[in-house]
C-alpha cells in the first residue's frame, strides 16, 4: 500500500517551449515553399524573432528594422501583438489536452503538461514526446521539450535546450509494462537521475529571475545553478531575499509548486494571420485546409461532430465578412468541409483584401456515426444523399433545395410544406398521422378533367380503382386555387392506369365528374 501511494505522488512535467510563437502565428499560414522566405517578427522597430531563412541572410534578433531591410530587401515582416500570442497559447493548451488533463499556461510562450499519468496510455515517455513534437509541427509551430520532476525545472531545461533524451532513457530503464505504478516509478526515477547534472550546469539566466538580480549574481561570479545551491541558504536569503530561495525550492522540489489545470474551451475558435494581405481566393486554400485539419482533429479527440462552420475574413480597412458553411448532417470529414468551404468562397463576395482568417464552430453534437473503415459500409457505394444536398446548397444557395413534409390540413393543396433538407416530422410542430390516406408526390394545379364513358374514368385508357373512396369536403373559404367545378365534397381514389402507374383521382359529388389530381412516383 505504501508503494502504491508513493507512486501516485510522483510527478513528471513536460514543458513545451515555443521560441518563435509570435512569428509562427504568421508563417504557419504559408505552404512550405512560401515559408522559406526570410521572415521576422518586429517590436518597436527591432527584430525579436526570425526564421531560418532570415538567419541565413545574416539577420539577427535585436537588429533595427531599417538595418535588416537594407541587408535583406525581400524580408517579410509581422508586427508583434502580445494579446494575439496569448490567445494562440490558450488555443494550443486546448490542443495539448489530448495528452493529459493537467495542462497549464507558462506565459508568454510555453505550456506545462503533467504527464506522469499518461505514460501507460502512450506506452512510455519516448513515444509521448514524439507525438507531442510531431503534433506541434503539424500545426505549423516549432517546439522545444523540457522534462523534469518539477514545472520550473522543466521550463528552465526547455528554454536552455538541454532536456533529458527519453529515447536514451528508454533503452536503460527496466519496468513491467503491464503495471501502471511500476511504469510511472521507473520513468520518474530515470528522469530525476538524468535531470540533476543538467540542472547543476544550468546557466542562471535560464531561471527567469529579474535582470537586476541576474546582474548582481554575475558580478559576484555565480554562473550556474550549482554555484547557488552550494551557498548557505541563510546567507543567500539575507543577500538576495526570500523570493529567490522560494524559487529555488520550487525548482528543486523542496517546496510544492501546484499549477492550475485549464478547462478545455467548449467551442472551437482559431485564426490565421497573414504576413501580407491576401487579395485572391486561391491563396486561402492552404490556410483553410490547415484550420479544417485542426478542427477535425479537435472534433475527433472530443468525439464530436458539427453541421455548421463560420469563416470570418477580416481586414483593418474593410471590416469583417462572415462565410457560413452548413451541412445536411453533423460530421467531421475534412474533405467534405474543405470542398463546401471552397464552393461557398467562390460564390461569396468577400473582402477585397484579407489580413486574418478565422474559423469558429459552435454548433456541436456527439458523434454517433460509424468508425472509419478501410472499405465502405453497405449502402455507401451509392453515395451519401447528405453530400449531394450539401453540394447543391454550396453551389446554388440555401433556398435551392427543400424537403417536403405533411402539414396539418385536410385539403390536398395545403397538406404539404417545404422544409430544410433533413428535417423530419418528428422534430417539427406538425403532428404525426395528420394525413389519413396516401398522397402522391406530384399534384396537378389545377386538377385535370377526365373523360368518363359509362361513368368510369379514363386516362391513357380505363382506370382501375384500387383504393378508396376517401371523402374530402372542401369548404368555400380559402379555395382561390380551385375552379368552380372542383369545389365542394369529392371522393378520392388511388387508381391504376393501363401503363402500370398509379394516379390519384376524385369524383365530385355535385355533378359526378372525374378529375386527375396527382401522380404517384
Amino acid at each position: 500500500m505504501q508503494t502504491r501511494r508513493h507512486a501516485k505522488e510522483r510527478s513528471l512535467w513536460f514543458c513545451l517551449y515555443l521560441p518563435r510563437l509570435g512569428l509562427e502565428l504568421f508563417t504557419r499560414s504559408l505552404e512550405d515553399g512560401a515559408a522559406a522566405r526570410p521572415s521576422a517578427l518586429v517590436a518597436q522597430h527591432r527584430l525579436v524573432q526570425i526564421n531560418a531563412a532570415a538567419l541565413a541572410q545574416g539577420l539577427r534578433p535585436g537588429q533595427s528594422l531599417a538595418t535588416a531591410q537594407s541587408i535583406c530587401p525581400d524580408l517579410a515582416v509581422g508586427w508583434r501583438d502580445p494579446e494575439r500570442e496569448a490567445v494562440a497559447l490558450r488555443h494550443l493548451a486546448d490542443w495539448a489536452w489530448r495528452f493529459t488533463p493537467q495542462v497549464s499556461l507558462a506565459p508568454p510562450d510555453a505550456l506545462l503538461l503533467e504527464i506522469a499519468g499518461s505514460l501507460r496510455l502512450f506506452r512510455g515517455l519516448d513515444r509521448l514526446q514524439q507525438q507531442i513534437l510531431a503534433g506541434i509541427r503539424e500545426l505549423g509551430y516549432s517546439g522545444l521539450p523540457g522534462i523534469a520532476p518539477t514545472p520550473l525545472a522543466a521550463q528552465a531545461l526547455a528554454r536552455a535546450g538541454c532536456s533529458p533524451d527519453p529515447e536514451r532513457l528508454a533503452a536503460e530503464i527496466e519496468y513491467d509494462s503491464t503495471g501502471e505504478d511500476r511504469l510511472r516509478r521507473a520513468w520518474c526515477d530515470a528522469v530525476a537521475s538524468s535531470v540533476r547534472p543538467l540542472l547543476a550546469a544550468l546557466p542562471l539566466h535560464h531561471l527567469e529571475r529579474p535582470m537586476a538580480e541576474q546582474e548582481r549574481l554575475a558580478a559576484m561570479g555565480f554562473r550556474t545553478l550549482a554555484d547557488l545551491l552550494r551557498l548557505p541558504r541563510n546567507a543567500l536569503g539575507r543577500r538576495f531575499g526570500r523570493q529567490l530561495l522560494e524559487h529555488l525550492d520550487r525548482l528543486t522540489g523542496r517546496r510544492p509548486d501546484p499549477r492550475e489545470a485549464l478547462t478545455p474551451a467548449p467551442v472551437f475558435n482559431t485564426r490565421l494571420h497573414f504576413l501580407e494581405d491576401v487579395t485572391h481566393t486561391g491563396a486561402l486554400a492552404f490556410p483553410m485546409r490547415r484550420l479544417i485539419g485542426e478542427l477535425t482533429d479537435w472534433l475527433r479527440v472530443r468525439q464530436l461532430a458539427s453541421s455548421r462552420l463560420d469563416w470570418i475574413l477580416s481586414h483593418p480597412r474593410h471590416g469583417e465578412s462572415i462565410l457560413e458553411v452548413r451541412c445536411a448532417r453533423a460530421q467531421r470529414d475534412p474533405v467534405r468541409f474543405l470542398e463546401l468551404s471552397r464552393l461557398q468562397l467562390e460564390r461569396s463576395r468577400g473582402l477585397p483584401e484579407v489580413a486574418t482568417l478565422a474559423l469558429r464552430v459552435e454548433e456541436l453534437q456527439a458523434h454517433g456515426g460509424q468508425p472509419d473503415t478501410l472499405f465502405p459500409l453497405p449502402g455507401e457505394e451509392d453515395g451519401d444523399p447528405a453530400a449531394l444536398i450539401d453540394l447543391l446548397h454550396a453551389r446554388l444557395g440555401r433556398e435551392a433545395c427543400r424537403s417536403i413534409l405533411p402539414a396539418d390540413d385536410h385539403r390536398p393543396e395545403w397538406a404539404w410544406r417545404l422544409v430544410p433538407p433533413g428535417l423530419s416530422a418528428r422534430n417539427t410542430e406538425a403532428p404525426e398521422g395528420c394525413i389519413p390516406g396516401p398522397r402522391p408526390l406530384w399534384l396537378l394545379d389545377p386538377p385535370q378533367p377526365l373523360a368518363s364513358p359509362g361513368g368510369r374514368p379514363h386516362w391513357h385508357g380505363a382506370l382501375i380503382l384500387q383504393r378508396g373512396p376517401e371523402r374530402l369536403d372542401l369548404m368555400p373559404w380559402g379555395e382561390e386555387r380551385l375552379t368552380e367545378a372542383c369545389r365542394g365534397p369529392r371522393d378520392y381514389w388511388v387508381a391504376q392506369h393501363p401503363k402500370g402507374g398509379h394516379c390519384w383521382v376524385f369524383q365530385t359529388l355535385t355533378d359526378q365528374r372525374w378529375f386527375l389530381h396527382g401522380l404517384f412516383a
